[in-house]
């Protein structure tokens, strides 16, 4: 029967010795690194695996569950013929659960050839021998460096000298016979057997053979082999004549020249090489199986410049070394086309946001010093002539001094919104929730409109589900959206017309409809209606405000988590509806922290 090993690396001299002493069988070991000195992932072992399953009729894993996805990796394989030999970690698969306790209790370091000679570097930066802080081992109650060999005279006791004198620490070397690893992996083998007769008897069809070379010609990528050496191509698919119009000789003879001289033009020739060549010598002296990635520019034989992103394996032999070097050449020109027009593209929206950014950002500094600026000015007009209102008595000069204190009141209210929109635009514009009670708010609102009501000749209904609507809200936010709505709805209502206040509850939120009998809004003018400075085409001809009030009343309702929109009435006017959320019931012993109004609430329609 045909196995696959899939061996921890620091076990693979090891299985070398015992594979010749199970002689029925034929196996190939696929070696991984150790997890305990390199960081080797999931995929790493995976893709092993995936090689012995596909190519052997059983797979027998020797690494250590010290791969914590190892366990879970072999759940992937459950109709297949494989299984793991018993052990946490190399160390008991060759000495024993037992005897590792016993040494692991005496504080000592265990070491055989691999670790000391091949990993050496690893182990002792692992340790600390080489680092400033001296040595690391001893000072953490490691007491002797216990070195084993396995094979004849390995380690040289030397080296193991050399390792605890950099260690700060005493050793001691033991020569260990392969038997408990040779008795674990047959019996694996026992059970493998058992299994694949199993398998067999049940008429399972035996595993499809890997792709031929010869089906490589029809493939969209390029697949070349170079000697275990690293230093001659000895295939190369023909397809690559149709793909890059380069014929296989001059592939074969400049690949891996240093001469950029006709052939396989690439850019950066010297670079790749150099990388190249350092995977292979790695793969070669320590083990390294992580396939080298690699993307450059070539020259086609049509003199076309090309996106290659090159792939490069070590394949092994049946004893566990490698015997060649498999690489995968693919053309990416379009996807790297595609991904720097995307790149381009969003260099430019980065640039145009910045720059819309920039020109935000100067408006609101603009706005904020224009705000400051009348501010400053308007103050004492607005103190004069309040003061003036109150003490003149005679005409004309009371009539101009009131002119004069409605105008500075009504400049003050813009430039306010003006300051909270840019407050709004650079986000530090906020509210302060308290508990509210929403029919008294509404009440007293009504009531402050009272005398603009009676004006414009206006009749007002007030309707509300219940007597009384709690609610979490900044009552100084609500009141002027509610003030902004109405005012609209009166600016907008000819004589003798209704407006009416909804308030009401649903299971969610607390809902406001301000309903008018005017004539409606225009299509053109919904859409936009919310935006700041957007005016109705009707105000247009005349400067009657900014057109800010809509569009801070849905920031103050959007700060509070709800919502704001304008429908026409079925037969005329308009009907604007906003929502504040109650995430959280106010009982009404708690509504004495937030705002109550003190007069009656308004019930009669006024006339």
């Amino acid at each position: 029967m045909k196995i696959g090993l899939v061996t921890c690396a620091s076990m693979l001299d090891q299985v070398r010795q015992i594979v010749p002493l199970i002689p029925q069988d034929q196996f190939v070991i696929y070696p991984v690194l150790p997890c305990c000195l390199f960081a080797i992932s999931g995929d790493t072992i995976r893709n092993q695996v995936d090689k012995s399953v596909l190519a052997n009729e059983a797979t027998i894993i020797i690494y250590g569950s010290c791969h914590p996805e190892l366990n879970s990796l072999l759940d992937m394989y459950c109709d297949s013929n494989i299984r793991k030999i018993e052990g946490n970690n190399c160390w008991e698969m060759l000495l024993g659960p037992e005897r590792v306790e016993k040494y692991l209790s005496q504080n000592s370091w265990l070491g055989n050839n691999s670790f000391l000679t091949k990993w050496n570097r690893e182990v002792s930066k692992s340790f600390g021998s080489e680092t400033r802080n001296g040595q690391v081992a001893s000072s953490c109650g490691i007491e002797e460096l216990t070195a084993f060999r396995f094979e004849s005279n390995q380690p040289d006791e030397e080296i193991v000298k050399r390792e605890a004198q950099k260690a700060g620490l005493p050793y001691s070397i033991h020569n260990e016979s392969l038997d408990y690893l040779k008795n674990l992996i047959q019996s694996a083998i026992d059970k493998a057997h058992i299994e694949n007769e199993a398998r067999i008897t049940s008429g399972l069809s035996p595993k499809a053979e890997l792709i031929p070379l010869s089906l490589l010609e029809t493939m969209k990528e390029i697949i070349y082999i170079i000697d275990n050496s690293g230093s001659t191509v000895t295939f190369i698919s023909p397809i690559i004549e149709k793909l890059l119009s380069i014929t296989t000789k001059e592939f074969k003879m400049t690949f891996l020249s240093t001469q950029n001289k006709g052939g396989y033009l690439y850019k950066k020739r010297s670079q790749i090489i150099s990388k190249r060549s350092a995977f292979i010598t790695d793969c070669l002296e320590r083990g390294f199986e992580d396939p080298l990635k690699i993307e450059y520019q070539i020259i086609n034989g049509k003199g076309e410049c090309r996106w290659i992103r090159e792939t490069l394996n070590p394949q092994f032999k049946a004893d566990g070394s490698i015997g060649a070097f498999a690489g995968r050449i693919e053309d990416i020109t379009e996807w790297k086309t595609t991904e720097q027009q995307l790149t381009d593209l969003y260099q430019n929206e980065a640039s145009l946001r910045h720059e819309l950014e920039t020109q935000i950002q100067n408006r609101i500094e603009f706005t904020r010093a224009l705000v400051h600026e009348l501010k400053t000015p308007l103050t004492p007009i607005m103190a004069a002539s309040d003061t003036l209102s109150s003490g003149l008595k005679q005409e004309p000069w009371l009539n101009l001094a009131q002119n004069i204190n409605k105008g500075a009141f009504n400049l003050n209210k813009r430039i306010d919104e003006l300051l909270d929109l840019a407050r709004g635009e650079i986000g530090v514009l906020q509210i302060k929730k308290i508990p509210i009670e929403c029919i008294e708010l509404s009440a007293d609102i009504i009531q402050y409109i009272d005398a603009k009501l009676r004006k414009a000749n206006l009749r007002l209904v007030f309707e509300h589900d219940e007597n009384t609507i709690f609610i979490e809200a900044d009552p100084d936010r609500l009141r002027q959206v509610l003030l902004n709505l109405l005012s609209n709805a009166i600016k907008y209502t000819p004589g003798s017309g209704l407006i009416k206040i909804k308030c009401f509850r649903t299971s969610t939120d607390v809902v406001f409809q301000i309903i008018d009998s005017g004539i409606g809004i225009s299509s053109s003018d919904m859409a936009y209606l919310f935006e700041p400075y957007h005016r109705l085409e009707r105000d247009r001809e005349r400067f009657d405000g900014m057109g800010l009030g809509l569009a801070l009343s849905k920031r103050f309702v959007e700060l509070h988590g709800g919502r704001i929109w304008v429908e026409n009435a079925n037969e005329h006017g308009s009907i604007f509806t906003f929502t504040i959320p109650t995430l959280t019931p106010v009982k009404p012993e708690h509504l004495k922290l937030g705002y109550k109004n003190k007069r009656k609430p308004y019930e009669a329609a006024v006339n």
